[in-house]
C-alpha cells in the first residue's frame, strides 16, 4: 500500500523532483551527508526505474527494518505478547502513515529503536554501528544522543518515573507558555525558521488528540508502582528505559503545538508511548480482567479511527498511483 501511494504528505512531488533532476539536487544531501538516499537514488537511476520506486524501496526498507526490530524483541524477551506490542505500536505512533510521507526520517527513526535496544543490553559497538546508519539518513537522528544519559537514569528505583513525568510536565508547560521569549534568544542555526511558516505549530485538535490517552498513562502509573514488574519482559532493563524515556518526554508532546519543526522530532520520542500501554494491557490479560482490556484498547484506537476515518488529513488521507 505505501509502495503505491500517490500525493500523500507534502513531499511526494519534491521526491519526485529530486528523483528526476538528481545530478542538481543530491548536492544537498550529500552536503548533510544523506549518503543512503543519495545512493538510493542514484541506483534506481541507473536501472532506468521510474521516481515511484523510490516509495518502493523506501517502503520495503522501513518493513524489514521495524519487523526485524521485533523479531529482535522477541527472541530476547521471548515471553513479549509480540501481537499486543505491535496493535499498541501501530496505534499509537501511527508509523504506517507518517513513513509515507517522512521517508528518509522513518529510516533513521526505526534504526534508533536498534540504537536503544543495543544501548541498553550493554551492546556498545552495535549501538554505535546503528547510530552512525542513522546519521547517514537523516541528520535529525543527532536527537538520539539524549538517549545515553536517560539510560543512566533507568537504573534508578522506578517510583521517580511519576517524580519524572511530574517534572517534566512543569519544564515543558514553561517553554510552552514562554516559548516566543525562548525563540527570540535563540541564534543558532534553525533561527531562520523560527520567523517562518515552518515554526508554525500543528493546531489545538491536533495536540489534544495526541494528549487524549493521559487517562491511560495515569492507570499505569498507579498500577506500576503498586504492582512493579508484572511479568519478565517488564523486569528487564529494556523496558525500564523506555518507561523512563517516556515519563521524561511525552509532555513535550504539547510543543507540537506551537513549534513547527517539532514533530519531527516528537517522532522519536513517540515509541516510547507504546511500552506503559502495553504493561496496561498485559497486566488486565493476565488477571483475566477481559472488560478493562477491551475498554482499554477501544480507548486507544479511537483517536487513531478518528484521524483515519472522520479527520483523514494529511498523510491520513490515503490516495494511490492506481487511479491517478
Amino acid at each position: 500500500m505505501a509502495s503505491i501511494q500517490y500525493d500523500i504528505g507534502r513531499d511526494y512531488f519534491s521526491y519526485s523532483s529530486i528523483y528526476n533532476n538528481y545530478q542538481y539536487e543530491l548536492g544537498y544531501y550529500l552536503g548533510n551527508h544523506e549518503y543512503i538516499f543519495s545512493g538510493i537514488v542514484i541506483m534506481l537511476n541507473k536501472l532506468g526505474l521510474s521516481s515511484q520506486y523510490i516509495f518502493v524501496t523506501y517502503s520495503l526498507l522501513h518493513s524489514v527494518l521495524l519487523f526485524g526490530y521485533l523479531s529482535l524483541v522477541k527472541n530476547k524477551y521471548n515471553k513479549v505478547s509480540l501481537a499486543l506490542l505491535f496493535f499498541v505500536m501501530f496505534v499509537i505512533t501511527n508509523f504506517y502513515h507518517y513513513q509515507m510521507s517522512q521517508l528518509r526520517q522513518y529510516v533513521a527513526i526505526i534504526l534508533s529503536l536498534y540504537f536503544v535496544f543495543f544501548l541498553v543490553n550493554g551492546k556498545i559497538l552495535k549501538a554505535l554501528l546503528f547510530f552512525c546508519t542513522a546519521i547517514f539518513c537523516h541528520p535529525s537522528s543527532f536527537i538520539m544522543l539524549i538517549f545515553i544519559p536517560l539510560n543512566y537514569i533507568s537504573k534508578f528505583k522506578r517510583k521517580y518515573t511519576l517524580v519524572y513525568f511530574l517534572a517534566s510536565f512543569i519544564l515543558f508547560g514553561f517553554i510552552y507558555v514562554y516559548w516566543g521569549t525562548l525563540s527570540s534568544l535563540y541564534t543558532g542555526t534553525y533561527a531562520k525558521y523560527f520567523q517562518t511558516s515552518l515554526n508554525e505549530g500543528v493546531g489545538l485538535k491536533t495536540t489534544i488528540l495526541k494528549l487524549v490517552n493521559i487517562p491511560v498513562y495515569i492507570v499505569f502509573y498507579y498500577l506500576y508502582l503498586k504492582h512493579g514488574p508484572i511479568c519478565k519482559f517488564t523486569q528487564s532493563n529494556f523496558f525500564k528505559f523506555n518507561v523512563t524515556a517516556f515519563s521524561f518526554l511525552y509532555m513535550s508532546i504539547i510543543l507540537v503545538d506551537i513549534i513547527g519543526l517539532y514533530p519531527r522530532v516528537y517522532a522519536y520520542f513517540i515509541w516510547f508511548n507504546i511500552y506503559p500501554i502495553y504493561y496496561v494491557c498485559k497486566y488486565f490479560c493476565l488477571k483475566r480482567r477481559w472488560l478493562e482490556f477491551v475498554l482499554v484498547t477501544c480507548f486507544i484506537s479511537l483517536p487513531y479511527l478518528y484521524k483515519v476515518i472522520v479527520y483523514a488529513d494529511d498523510v491520513y488521507k490515503y490516495k494511490t498511483i492506481m487511479f491517478n
